[in-house]
């Protein structure tokens, strides 16, 4: 058996590469031709991130109620992770703002929805702690991870604008 002192260093290791330490921080923006109350609408559809988030496998509303500390939502990732997206703030259809948790990462999400001529300027901010291991991953895919994002908005504005907001807030083919 290790003694004590190595067995901790070992802990404070294991502890480190697993603890979300690192701060991040991500932006992006685009224009969306379509007002913000229909683009607050489809981005609040649970059933639109499939095509949005194709590494998300399921959704559940895992709380929800009166007031947004009683609301959450789980995402089911494809490698069997679980993130939790709790709101902590929402002027709809302006801004919303999410804690979003998980194994190795806590992150403030922030998306705005500014009407500007022809539409919406579409804006999302992540502020992160992640940890060692996350960062590592994050840094050796760089590139991909923000090729990934810029994707992800460009589907949605194709989507959204290709697309009516049904009464269900789904977004369906014209």
């Amino acid at each position: 058996m290790a003694p004590d002192h190595q067995r901790g260093r070992c802990f404070l290791f294991v502890l480190a590469l697993a603890v979300p330490l690192i701060p991040l921080s991500e932006s992006s923006s685009i224009e969306i031709g379509v007002p913000p109350q229909r683009l607050w609408d489809a981005l609040h559809e649970l059933s639109n991130r499939a095509a949005w988030y194709p590494e998300v496998r399921g959704v559940a509303v895992t709380r929800s109620g009166p007031g947004l500390a009683k609301q959450q939502v789980s995402l089911a990732l494809s490698r069997g992770a679980v993130l939790n997206v709790t709101p902590i703030e929402s002027v709809a259809p302006e801004r919303m703002v999410s804690r979003v948790t998980g194994p190795g990462i806590r992150s403030i999400l922030t998306q705005e929805l500014v009407p500007i001529a022809g539409g919406t300027l579409y804006a999302t901010s992540d502020n992160l702690r992640v940890s060692i291991i996350v960062a590592l991953v994050r840094a050796a895919g760089g590139r991909r991870f923000k090729t990934r994002r810029a994707a992800r908005m460009e589907q949605i504005k194709r989507d959204v604008e290709a697309a009516s907001v049904g009464p269900d807030r789904r977004v369906t083919s014209s």
